[in-house]
This record gives structure tokens, sequence and C-alpha cells, in this order.
């Protein structure tokens, strides 16, 4: 028996699914999961805050769709580089 490979291949399934079925896909485990949270008294929509790691159905959604740039603006954006802005007519 041979030992397996630490080096994973990468997830190429997605290129070769059309996108409409992709959708579906996507639409599909949504629906599950929020029955699923809704069943156990959680928020049907629960993502996670920044710098915080991805849930799986945002990691299953990059996946389908790793074309989609899925990033808010670096005015929305939450970090340290980010200063708040500076209110006009205050004495520093």
């Amino acid at each position: 028996m041979r030992p397996r490979s630490p080096v994973r291949t990468p997830l190429r399934w997605p290129s070769c699914i059309d996108y409409a079925t992709r959708l579906t896909v996507l639409h599909e485990l949504n629906t599950a999961v929020t029955k699923v949270r809704e069943k156990r008294g959680l928020e049907p929509i629960d993502d996670p805050l920044p710098r915080q790691p991805d849930s799986p159905f945002r990691i299953i959604k990059a996946t389908l769709f790793p074309h989609v740039a899925d990033v808010a603006p670096a005015e929305a954006q939450l970090g340290s580089d980010i200063k708040p802005p500076v209110k006009q007519g205050t004495a520093s």
C-alpha cells in the first residue's frame, strides 16, 4: 500500500461545471444550512466577523466562484492601518 502524499491537488471541479449549476448548488446549500440553523434555534445567517476564519458556507462559495471578489471597500474594512475620520473644527 502506497502512503498518501501530504501535498493535495487543488479542487478543480467547479471550472468544468456551468455557472447556472453552480448557482443552484450554492442556493441549495444556503437553504439547507439555513433550515438546520433555524431548527437548532440559531440565527439563519451567521457570517464571521473580520479577521475570523471563514464559515464552511463562505469557503464553499469561494470554491464555486473563485473569480468573484467578495471584498468590502477599504473604507468598510476594519484594520489598524485605517484611521477614523477627523471631525472638522476640532482642535488636536
